[in-house]
């Protein structure tokens, strides 16, 4: 008689017993935390925010029992944690196990980043008879775009959410508000930034913002009796400030040269100047508040006027966010010229979700 095994029981051999275990997890904030296993001598952790469809897998020491995940967010994160303990002398040996943590938003971090910013606008008379204004276009690019205000932070002052501000609102797409001299429509005269704050959307929840804002487009011009001289200008978004970004500017017998900064955040930035033959020359450096808005020359700010051919090097110290940015001013026509780091211009706000912890002061 032929003996018929069965193929279930062929197949229950052939697999190979791995241990039964369970990871025991630790409730530790956004630290995955958890027991060493007996018998592991290694151990790898996956991670996701979109609940394993994608992950990022890391090898950890033999006496690894911790992981540390620090994010900052503006809006709440759930992360999937798979810990996976082996013994790289028996194959099989395996013990897996999954946790969640929600990162938790950071309020101050949201707040600063949920809005776009204008990092110079003037109104103001400058040399050789210049006379310094600035023309605003706000345009929805899309219906979304809802309502908002932006807000004028006057220069050599810490700003707030209650400097003077004007409400925007769109209803189609394609539309557009115009300001013909945007700092004289504050009612002020001088030098400042702006930015653009969207409305709450929720009454019951301060958190609740649109993420479509206008694209800005200014104009910072000279006017003359036979027509204007200037440069354009777009929003720009805090989150692409996070990392410190250095401008530089020289020096030439053509044009003028005016320094400036935007800070974001409470912020320490340098200011070096390079001789001709770029050799180190001058330092220096100033803190400023947050919000704060300074354009100035040379001389007035460090003591030392730039000669033709040497360079003057604008950034924020590691750790402060804030927009370094120069002009040029050509001596003849006084045609103003404006430079700052360059990034898209985008009319989304977030969400963001950026590695380690972000502080504001």
């Amino acid at each position: 008689m032929k003996r018929v095994v069965p193929v279930s029981l062929i197949l229950l051999v052939s697999l190979p017993t791995f241990a039964i275990c369970t990871i025991d997890f630790q409730n530790a904030g956004h630290t995955v935390a958890w027991t060493a296993v007996p018998g592991a001598n290694e151990y790898t952790i996956e991670y996701s925010n979109d609940g394993f469809n994608t992950t990022t897998r890391i090898p950890l020491g033999s006496n690894s029992t911790f992981f540390d995940l620090s994010r900052t967010a503006s809006v709440p994160v759930e992360y999937s944690f798979r810990v996976t303990a082996i013994n790289s002398r028996d194959p099989n040996f395996l013990c897996s196990g999954t946790t969640t943590r929600l990162m938790p938003v950071n309020v101050a971090f949201r707040r600063a980043m949920e809005r776009a910013i204008i990092p110079v606008v003037a109104t103001i008379g400058g040399a050789n008879g210049s006379q310094f204004k600035t023309s605003l276009r706000l345009t929805a690019p899309t219906a979304l775009v809802g309502s908002g205000k932006i807000i004028f932070h006057p220069a050599d002052s810490e700003g707030t959410d209650t400097d003077p501000s004007i409400p925007y609102s769109f209803t189609h797409a394609g539309q557009s508000i115009v300001f013909d001299d945007i700092v004289g429509a504050f009612g002020r005269f001088g030098v400042g930034s702006i930015d653009i704050v969207p409305d709450v959307v929720s009454a019951s929840d301060a958190l609740s913002r649109s993420d479509t804002i206008p694209i800005a487009e200014a104009h910072i011009y000279n006017a003359t009796a036979i027509g204007t001289y200037g440069s354009f200008e777009h929003q720009v978004q805090p989150i692409d400030f996070l990392d410190a970004t250095e401008v530089r500017a020289y020096a030439s017998r053509e044009h003028r040269v005016n320094i400036g900064v935007r800070t974001i955040s409470k912020s320490m930035i340098h200011f070096d100047i390079y001789g001709t033959n770029n050799d180190f020359r001058v330092r220096r450096t100033f803190t400023y508040p947050a919000n704060y808005t300074m354009l100035t020359s040379p001389e007035a700010l460090l003591g030392t006027a730039l000669r033709p051919g040497e360079a003057l090097a604008i950034y924020p110290e590691r750790g402060s966010y804030a927009i370094p940015f120069y002009t040029y001013t050509e001596n003849g026509t006084n045609d103003p010229a404006l430079f700052m780091p360059e990034f898209p211009v985008k009319a989304v706000l977030g969400p963001y979700v950026v590695s380690g912890i972000v502080t504001f002061e």
